[in-house]
């Protein structure tokens, strides 16, 4: 069941064809979100240059590559900022490769 909110709210177009007629009390007026970025508004992936982005690590947005802050241990994980870094600390030194292990 749909809700009353939009029940029977259609356009003037749709009103004037005879056809619909029958219908037009009926009908609901919804709005649909599209899918996919539409290309027009917003940048696609195949917009953006490959080396001139990069993923942070720690929150996977897109960032230039200029602005990035790179781990100082491995220089592999790629961060937006130094709290997103601090933030991601717990999960990434496990995996990070450049610190230094302790020998017992």
């Amino acid at each position: 069941p749909l809700c009353a909110c939009g029940k029977g709210y259609v356009t003037d177009a749709f009103r004037e064809q005879t056809e619909w007629a029958p219908w037009a009390p009926h009908a609901t007026r919804i709005a649909l979100s599209p899918l996919f970025a539409v290309s027009y508004l917003e940048p696609t992936l195949q917009d953006i240059e490959p080396d001139q982005f990069t993923i942070c690590s720690g929150c996977f947005k897109w960032i230039p590559r200029v602005q990035r802050k790179q781990c100082g241990a491995c220089k592999v994980a790629t961060y937006c900022s130094a709290a997103c870094q601090r933030s991601d600390w717990r999960v990434h030194k496990a995996g990070c490769s450049g610190r230094r292990v302790e020998q017992f």
